[in-house]
């Protein structure tokens, strides 16, 4: 049992170090590469990190019975992704000229974060549906924490948003909704996690911490995007870190979906 437990935890901690190395190659390849070729490198790897937390999103709900409430809300997660990536299909040649298409991209992304929000919500209750032991006042001071920590990270780039909105630009209608949805997320989140922790010594926990963490690159992301608007910065330095954010909100969601059905196969 000691063995088992001992490479169970290992492989679980791989998946919270995959994100980090994704990251770590993709600052080399931005290193190496010339100049021109970074578009295309970053958008095909913005695409490859979606399409692989739609595919944690998936494979976790297959772990699941059909009718079961965490089955629910990962395939509301896998929802926001495939709302995302139709969003990005509206980036291709011939699509970028249709009229309004600035009013549908802020929609698709509106839509994407209103199924993460419900992703969430569903993850937050799972301890109630389940009427698991659980501790109020930790709770509590968990949303609380989580709350405020959320607000200082993003609070800055959502008054930066809300400005570039009200003064015309509809783009910002989309960081707008992320900022949201991704503060409302990780408190809906971050509560399960001391009482998942209680429950099981750790293992229990790692799908909602990895989830939590992605939530976080999120939160970076919108931030970063905020600050390096309002102070000079090479682009390619400011396209580099928002990947790198982006790839930590993608691909933790990758790490916790198959943390999630490792899990579940230990509890078997």
């Amino acid at each position: 049992m000691g063995t088992s437990k001992a490479v169970s935890d290992v492989r679980l901690w791989q998946l919270a170090i995959f994100p980090v190395v994704w990251s770590i190659v993709l600052v080399l390849l931005v290193v190496v590469l010339p100049t021109s070729a970074q578009p295309a490198l970053f958008r095909v790897g913005q695409e490859c990190v979606k399409v692989l937390a739609l595919s944690g999103c998936l494979f976790a709900a297959a772990g699941f019975e059909k009718g079961d409430y965490l089955r629910g809300a990962w395939l509301f997660n896998a929802a926001c992704f495939s709302f995302l990536l139709v969003r990005d299909c509206t980036f291709l040649p011939g699509l970028n000229e249709l009229t309004n298409i600035d009013l549908v991209r802020p929609a698709f992304a509106g839509t994407a974060n209103f199924f993460g929000v419900l992703s969430a919500w569903r993850f937050g209750r799972a301890w109630s549906v389940a009427e698991l032991p659980d501790t109020g006042r930790n709770r509590f001071r968990t949303y609380v924490t989580m709350g405020v920590l959320a607000l200082f990270i993003a609070a800055g780039s959502l008054v930066v948003h809300v400005r570039d909105a009200m003064a015309g630009n509809r783009a910002a209608l989309v960081f707008i909704a992320s900022g949201v949805g991704d503060i409302v997320s990780l408190c809906m989140i971050a509560p399960v996690l001391p009482t998942a922790i209680a429950l099981r010594g750790g293992s229990l926990a790692w799908p909602w911490a990895l989830m939590a963490v992605g939530f976080l690159g999120w939160l970076g992301y919108d931030c970063a995007d905020a600050i390096m608007s309002m102070v000079t910065v090479d682009p390619g330095i400011k396209r580099t870190l928002l990947e790198v954010c982006r790839t930590y909100g993608c691909l933790y969601v990758l790490s916790s979906g198959i943390a999630q059905r490792r899990v579940a196969s230990l509890s078997g």
